[in-house]
C-alpha cells in the first residue's frame, strides 16, 4: 500500500490499510 495512492486510500493509512 501507499500512503497516498488514491482518494479512496487517502482515508486509510499504510498501517491500517483497507478494511
Amino acid at each position: 500500500l501507499s500512503v497516498e495512492k488514491s482518494t479512496t486510500d487517502e482515508k486509510y493509512s499504510i498501517e491500517n490499510g483497507p478494511p
